[in-house]
Protein backbone atom coordinates (compact mmCIF):
# COMPACT_ATOMS: atom_id res chain seq x y z
CA UNK A 1 0.00 0.00 0.00
CA UNK A 2 2.87 2.05 0.57
CA UNK A 3 4.36 1.23 -2.41
CA UNK A 4 1.39 2.63 -4.43
CA UNK A 5 0.76 5.84 -2.46
CA UNK A 6 4.49 6.13 -3.23
CA UNK A 7 3.86 5.96 -7.25
CA UNK A 8 0.94 7.86 -7.12
CA UNK A 9 2.96 10.82 -5.47
CA UNK A 10 5.72 10.35 -7.48
CA UNK A 11 3.63 9.87 -11.19
CA UNK A 12 4.22 13.55 -12.36
CA UNK A 13 8.55 12.20 -12.00
CA UNK A 14 8.18 8.62 -13.31
CA UNK A 15 6.51 9.54 -16.48
CA UNK A 16 9.15 12.59 -16.84
CA UNK A 17 11.67 9.31 -16.40
CA UNK A 18 10.30 7.48 -18.60
CA UNK A 19 9.65 10.10 -21.38
CA UNK A 20 13.49 11.35 -21.15
CA UNK A 21 14.73 7.56 -21.33
CA UNK A 22 12.96 6.60 -24.00
CA UNK A 23 14.20 10.06 -25.91
CA UNK A 24 17.82 9.06 -25.06
CA UNK A 25 16.66 5.56 -26.50
CA UNK A 26 15.44 6.88 -29.53
CA UNK A 27 18.28 9.05 -29.94
CA UNK A 28 21.00 6.71 -29.17
CA UNK A 29 19.48 4.31 -31.74
CA UNK A 30 19.38 6.72 -34.73
CA UNK A 31 23.13 7.61 -33.96
CA UNK A 32 24.00 3.54 -34.17
CA UNK A 33 21.97 3.32 -37.38
CA UNK A 34 23.55 6.11 -39.04
CA UNK A 35 27.12 5.56 -37.75
CA UNK A 36 27.81 1.79 -37.47
CA UNK A 37 27.75 -1.46 -39.28
CA UNK A 38 27.39 -4.76 -37.37
CA UNK A 39 30.69 -7.01 -38.05
CA UNK A 40 28.22 -9.89 -39.04
CA UNK A 41 26.15 -8.46 -41.48
CA UNK A 42 27.28 -10.59 -44.31
CA UNK A 43 25.18 -13.14 -46.42
CA UNK A 44 24.55 -14.04 -49.73
CA UNK A 45 21.66 -13.93 -52.18
CA UNK A 46 19.14 -16.42 -51.58
CA UNK A 47 18.93 -17.40 -55.19
CA UNK A 48 22.71 -17.87 -55.69
CA UNK A 49 23.16 -21.41 -54.07
CA UNK A 50 20.78 -24.11 -55.79
CA UNK A 51 20.94 -28.56 -54.80
CA UNK A 52 23.27 -30.49 -56.15
CA UNK A 53 23.34 -34.15 -55.11
CA UNK A 54 27.09 -34.59 -54.87
CA UNK A 55 28.18 -31.50 -53.31
CA UNK A 56 25.65 -30.48 -50.97
CA UNK A 57 24.74 -27.30 -52.96
CA UNK A 58 26.79 -25.29 -55.80
CA UNK A 59 26.42 -21.76 -57.38
CA UNK A 60 23.47 -21.58 -59.82
CA UNK A 61 24.42 -21.04 -63.40
CA UNK A 62 23.64 -17.31 -65.39
CA UNK A 63 23.44 -15.70 -62.32
CA UNK A 64 23.60 -12.08 -61.58
CA UNK A 65 23.06 -10.20 -58.71
CA UNK A 66 24.77 -8.24 -55.67
CA UNK A 67 25.44 -9.06 -51.98
CA UNK A 68 22.28 -8.59 -49.98
CA UNK A 69 24.91 -6.98 -46.77
CA UNK A 70 24.15 -3.26 -46.09
CA UNK A 71 27.58 -2.05 -46.51
CA UNK A 72 28.58 -4.42 -49.86
CA UNK A 73 25.37 -3.85 -51.85
CA UNK A 74 27.06 -2.42 -54.64
CA UNK A 75 29.57 -5.66 -54.89
CA UNK A 76 28.02 -7.54 -58.16
CA UNK A 77 28.27 -11.91 -58.54
CA UNK A 78 28.23 -12.87 -62.06
CA UNK A 79 28.22 -16.64 -62.32
CA UNK A 80 28.89 -18.02 -65.66
CA UNK A 81 27.22 -20.99 -67.53
CA UNK A 82 28.70 -23.16 -66.11
CA UNK A 83 28.76 -22.57 -62.65
CA UNK A 84 31.66 -20.77 -61.56
CA UNK A 85 31.95 -17.05 -60.52
CA UNK A 86 34.02 -16.19 -63.73
CA UNK A 87 33.86 -15.05 -67.04
CA UNK A 88 33.01 -17.88 -69.54
CA UNK A 89 36.15 -20.13 -69.63
CA UNK A 90 35.78 -23.31 -71.94
CA UNK A 91 36.93 -26.86 -70.89
CA UNK A 92 39.36 -26.32 -73.49
CA UNK A 93 42.84 -24.90 -72.55
CA UNK A 94 44.26 -22.01 -75.50
CA UNK A 95 47.05 -20.60 -73.23
CA UNK A 96 50.39 -22.14 -72.14
CA UNK A 97 49.61 -21.66 -68.31
CA UNK A 98 45.68 -22.40 -66.82
CA UNK A 99 45.10 -22.29 -63.06
CA UNK A 100 42.44 -23.85 -61.78
CA UNK A 101 41.29 -22.39 -58.24
CA UNK A 102 39.54 -24.11 -55.73
CA UNK A 103 38.47 -22.80 -52.27
CA UNK A 104 35.67 -20.98 -50.39
CA UNK A 105 34.53 -17.48 -50.04
CA UNK A 106 37.66 -16.34 -49.62
CA UNK A 107 38.55 -17.85 -53.47
CA UNK A 108 34.85 -16.94 -54.19
CA UNK A 109 35.37 -13.12 -53.06
CA UNK A 110 32.93 -12.46 -50.28
CA UNK A 111 32.31 -8.23 -50.19
CA UNK A 112 33.73 -7.61 -53.21
CA UNK A 113 33.18 -7.44 -57.32
CA UNK A 114 34.39 -10.51 -59.41
CA UNK A 115 37.08 -8.11 -61.03
CA UNK A 116 38.66 -7.60 -57.59
CA UNK A 117 38.71 -11.16 -56.33
CA UNK A 118 42.38 -12.73 -56.08
CA UNK A 119 42.63 -15.37 -58.76
CA UNK A 120 41.01 -12.38 -61.11
CA UNK A 121 43.57 -10.12 -60.31
CA UNK A 122 46.38 -12.96 -60.03
CA UNK A 123 45.99 -13.61 -63.63
CA UNK A 124 46.35 -9.89 -64.64
CA UNK A 125 50.00 -9.78 -62.70
CA UNK A 126 51.07 -13.49 -64.45
CA UNK A 127 49.67 -11.61 -67.86
CA UNK A 128 51.88 -8.23 -66.87
CA UNK A 129 55.22 -11.02 -66.62
CA UNK A 130 54.68 -12.07 -70.06
CA UNK A 131 52.71 -15.41 -69.15
CA UNK A 132 50.62 -16.82 -71.57
CA UNK A 133 47.98 -17.50 -68.53
CA UNK A 134 44.45 -18.07 -67.36
CA UNK A 135 43.43 -18.15 -63.85
CA UNK A 136 39.53 -20.12 -63.56
CA UNK A 137 37.69 -19.20 -59.76
CA UNK A 138 36.05 -22.69 -58.66
CA UNK A 139 35.35 -20.86 -55.31
CA UNK A 140 31.91 -21.26 -53.63
CA UNK A 141 31.08 -19.71 -50.60
CA UNK A 142 31.00 -22.54 -47.25
CA UNK A 143 32.86 -25.24 -49.09
CA UNK A 144 34.97 -27.49 -46.95
CA UNK A 145 38.07 -29.55 -48.44
CA UNK A 146 35.84 -32.55 -49.06
CA UNK A 147 33.37 -30.61 -51.58
CA UNK A 148 36.62 -28.81 -53.32
CA UNK A 149 38.15 -32.22 -53.96
CA UNK A 150 34.44 -34.13 -55.03
CA UNK A 151 34.01 -30.65 -57.46
CA UNK A 152 37.06 -31.25 -59.15
CA UNK A 153 36.63 -35.11 -59.48
CA UNK A 154 32.92 -34.32 -60.93
CA UNK A 155 33.76 -30.87 -62.36
CA UNK A 156 37.23 -29.60 -62.09
CA UNK A 157 39.37 -31.82 -63.91
CA UNK A 158 37.75 -31.02 -67.51
CA UNK A 159 39.58 -27.73 -67.35
CA UNK A 160 43.04 -28.87 -68.02
CA UNK A 161 44.80 -27.11 -65.36
CA UNK A 162 48.04 -27.05 -64.89
CA UNK A 163 48.39 -26.06 -61.50
CA UNK A 164 45.00 -25.83 -58.87
CA UNK A 165 45.64 -23.80 -56.05
CA UNK A 166 43.62 -25.13 -53.07
CA UNK A 167 42.53 -21.99 -50.79
CA UNK A 168 42.82 -23.53 -47.43
CA UNK A 169 41.22 -21.90 -44.35
CA UNK A 170 41.21 -23.21 -40.80
CA UNK A 171 37.78 -23.71 -40.90
CA UNK A 172 37.79 -26.53 -43.70
CA UNK A 173 39.20 -29.27 -41.11
CA UNK A 174 35.27 -29.69 -40.72
CA UNK A 175 33.62 -32.42 -42.78
CA UNK A 176 30.10 -31.59 -44.00
CA UNK A 177 27.00 -33.09 -43.42
CA UNK A 178 25.64 -33.25 -47.29
CA UNK A 179 22.42 -34.96 -46.06
CA UNK A 180 21.64 -32.09 -43.87
CA UNK A 181 22.64 -29.35 -46.33
CA UNK A 182 20.32 -30.93 -48.95
CA UNK A 183 17.76 -30.75 -46.62
CA UNK A 184 18.41 -27.47 -45.36
CA UNK A 185 18.41 -26.33 -49.16
CA UNK A 186 14.97 -27.96 -49.87
CA UNK A 187 13.31 -26.51 -46.20
CA UNK A 188 14.93 -22.73 -46.38
CA UNK A 189 16.28 -22.30 -49.68
CA UNK A 190 20.29 -21.67 -47.94
CA UNK A 191 22.63 -23.96 -47.60
CA UNK A 192 23.37 -22.82 -43.57
CA UNK A 193 20.89 -23.81 -41.28
CA UNK A 194 18.93 -20.80 -39.94
CA UNK A 195 21.32 -19.12 -36.65
CA UNK A 196 18.26 -16.99 -35.46
CA UNK A 197 15.19 -17.28 -33.73
CA UNK A 198 12.16 -15.02 -35.59
CA UNK A 199 12.21 -13.45 -31.95
CA UNK A 200 16.23 -12.67 -32.04
CA UNK A 201 15.98 -11.28 -35.71
CA UNK A 202 12.81 -9.19 -34.47
CA UNK A 203 15.21 -7.58 -32.23
CA UNK A 204 17.85 -6.98 -34.55
CA UNK A 205 15.59 -5.29 -37.00
CA UNK A 206 13.96 -2.46 -34.33
CA UNK A 207 17.03 -2.40 -31.67
CA UNK A 208 20.40 -1.76 -33.34
CA UNK A 209 22.02 -0.46 -30.24
CA UNK A 210 20.56 -3.63 -28.69
CA UNK A 211 22.83 -5.62 -31.03
CA UNK A 212 25.86 -2.83 -30.82
CA UNK A 213 25.68 -3.10 -27.07
CA UNK A 214 25.85 -7.16 -27.16
CA UNK A 215 28.79 -7.15 -29.82
CA UNK A 216 30.97 -5.35 -27.25
CA UNK A 217 30.01 -7.96 -24.75
CA UNK A 218 30.15 -10.95 -26.61
CA UNK A 219 33.07 -11.06 -29.53
CA UNK A 220 31.12 -13.52 -32.19
CA UNK A 221 34.77 -13.50 -34.16
CA UNK A 222 37.01 -14.46 -31.15
CA UNK A 223 34.44 -17.62 -30.15
CA UNK A 224 34.00 -18.88 -33.73
CA UNK A 225 38.22 -18.55 -33.79
CA UNK A 226 38.30 -20.79 -30.49
CA UNK A 227 36.03 -23.02 -31.64
CA UNK A 228 37.86 -23.56 -35.48
CA UNK A 229 41.19 -23.66 -33.81
CA UNK A 230 40.77 -26.44 -31.40
CA UNK A 231 39.14 -28.45 -34.09
CA UNK A 232 42.80 -28.65 -35.14
CA UNK A 233 43.70 -31.00 -32.64
CA UNK A 234 41.56 -33.46 -32.81
CA UNK A 235 43.40 -36.27 -34.25
CA UNK A 236 40.43 -37.90 -36.22
CA UNK A 237 39.15 -34.66 -37.86
CA UNK A 238 43.43 -33.62 -38.70
CA UNK A 239 43.87 -37.22 -40.30
CA UNK A 240 40.75 -37.21 -42.71
CA UNK A 241 41.59 -33.41 -43.98
CA UNK A 242 45.17 -34.78 -44.20
CA UNK A 243 44.18 -37.63 -46.20
CA UNK A 244 41.79 -35.27 -48.63
CA UNK A 245 45.29 -33.41 -49.30
CA UNK A 246 47.06 -36.24 -50.22
CA UNK A 247 44.44 -37.32 -51.92
CA UNK A 248 44.07 -34.80 -54.10
CA UNK A 249 47.62 -34.15 -54.79
CA UNK A 250 48.37 -38.00 -55.81
CA UNK A 251 45.52 -37.32 -58.15
CA UNK A 252 47.38 -33.67 -59.91
CA UNK A 253 50.70 -35.60 -59.75
CA UNK A 254 49.30 -38.80 -62.05
CA UNK A 255 47.46 -35.47 -64.28
CA UNK A 256 51.44 -34.41 -64.13
CA UNK A 257 49.56 -31.42 -62.42
CA UNK A 258 50.61 -29.49 -59.77
CA UNK A 259 48.91 -28.49 -55.96
CA UNK A 260 49.70 -25.50 -54.28
CA UNK A 261 48.18 -24.91 -50.97
CA UNK A 262 47.44 -21.18 -50.00
CA UNK A 263 46.67 -21.05 -46.31
CA UNK A 264 44.79 -18.16 -45.36
CA UNK A 265 45.21 -16.66 -41.68
CA UNK A 266 42.48 -15.34 -39.36
CA UNK A 267 43.03 -11.98 -37.51
CA UNK A 268 43.58 -13.46 -34.34
CA UNK A 269 46.65 -14.94 -35.18
CA UNK A 270 48.25 -11.69 -35.68
CA UNK A 271 50.90 -10.23 -33.84
CA UNK A 272 49.49 -7.31 -33.87
CA UNK A 273 46.24 -8.83 -33.81
CA UNK A 274 45.57 -11.18 -30.52
CA UNK A 275 48.47 -13.25 -31.36
CA UNK A 276 46.64 -16.91 -30.49
CA UNK A 277 49.37 -18.55 -32.67
CA UNK A 278 50.24 -20.80 -35.41
CA UNK A 279 49.65 -23.72 -34.71
CA UNK A 280 47.05 -25.14 -37.76
CA UNK A 281 49.45 -23.28 -40.59
CA UNK A 282 52.73 -25.64 -38.18
CA UNK A 283 50.30 -28.66 -39.45
CA UNK A 284 49.54 -27.82 -42.71
CA UNK A 285 53.05 -27.20 -43.43
CA UNK A 286 53.89 -30.64 -41.68
CA UNK A 287 51.61 -31.84 -44.60
CA UNK A 288 53.10 -30.48 -47.71
CA UNK A 289 57.04 -30.94 -46.55
CA UNK A 290 55.76 -34.18 -46.08
CA UNK A 291 54.49 -34.77 -49.74
CA UNK A 292 56.64 -32.08 -51.28
CA UNK A 293 53.27 -29.56 -52.33
CA UNK A 294 53.89 -26.42 -52.37
CA UNK A 295 52.72 -24.54 -49.81
CA UNK A 296 52.30 -20.40 -49.82
CA UNK A 297 51.19 -19.33 -46.14
CA UNK A 298 49.79 -15.88 -46.31
CA UNK A 299 49.90 -15.42 -42.40
CA UNK A 300 53.63 -13.20 -42.77
CA UNK A 301 52.23 -10.87 -45.51
CA UNK A 302 48.89 -9.94 -43.67
CA UNK A 303 50.39 -9.74 -40.21
CA UNK A 304 51.29 -5.83 -40.42
CA UNK A 305 50.43 -3.04 -38.10
CA UNK A 306 47.91 -1.51 -39.94
CA UNK A 307 46.24 -5.02 -41.46
CA UNK A 308 42.70 -3.65 -41.14
CA UNK A 309 43.09 -2.11 -44.39
CA UNK A 310 43.09 -5.25 -46.10
CA UNK A 311 40.38 -6.70 -44.24
CA UNK A 312 36.12 -6.04 -44.89
CA UNK A 313 34.95 -3.73 -42.47
CA UNK A 314 34.94 -5.80 -38.48
CA UNK A 315 35.93 -9.37 -40.87
CA UNK A 316 38.86 -11.67 -39.39
CA UNK A 317 39.30 -13.40 -42.37
CA UNK A 318 37.74 -11.83 -45.52
CA UNK A 319 39.57 -9.33 -47.82
CA UNK A 320 38.99 -6.23 -49.62
CA UNK A 321 40.24 -5.33 -52.69
CA UNK A 322 43.69 -4.33 -51.14
CA UNK A 323 43.75 -7.93 -49.32
CA UNK A 324 43.14 -9.53 -52.61
CA UNK A 325 45.42 -7.59 -54.40
CA UNK A 326 48.30 -8.38 -52.28
CA UNK A 327 47.13 -11.89 -51.83
CA UNK A 328 47.49 -12.22 -55.97
CA UNK A 329 50.93 -10.42 -56.05
CA UNK A 330 52.40 -13.20 -53.61
CA UNK A 331 50.64 -15.78 -55.65
CA UNK A 332 51.95 -14.07 -58.39
CA UNK A 333 55.50 -14.23 -57.40
CA UNK A 334 55.75 -17.90 -55.93
CA UNK A 335 54.31 -19.05 -59.55
CA UNK A 336 56.94 -17.67 -61.27
CA UNK A 337 59.10 -19.28 -59.32
CA UNK A 338 57.81 -22.47 -59.51
CA UNK A 339 57.55 -21.94 -63.69
CA UNK A 340 61.24 -20.84 -63.48
CA UNK A 341 62.72 -24.04 -61.38
CA UNK A 342 60.43 -26.66 -63.81
CA UNK A 343 61.72 -25.07 -66.64
CA UNK A 344 65.56 -24.75 -65.53
CA UNK A 345 64.94 -28.63 -64.83
CA UNK A 346 63.49 -29.41 -68.47
CA UNK A 347 66.78 -27.78 -69.75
Amino acid sequence: MALLNLIRSKKKEIILFLITTLICFVILEIIVRASWYPPQDKGYPKELHIIDEILGYKLKSNYNGNFPMSLYQDKNIVVNSFGLRDSEKNYSKNVELRILGLGDSVTFGSGVNNNETYLYILQKYLEEEKLSAETINAGVSGYELSQEYNFYKKEGYKYHADIVTLGIVLNDINEPNISLIKMNMKVFGYHDRPQDKVSTKIIKNICQSCVFFYSLINNYNQIYFREIYSKCSEKKAYNLFKSRIIELNNNLTEENKKLVLIVFPYTQQFANGYNLGKYPQEKIKDIADEENITLIDLLPYLDVEDYEKYYLYGDNLHLNEEGNKLVAQVISKKIVTLIDNHTSKIN
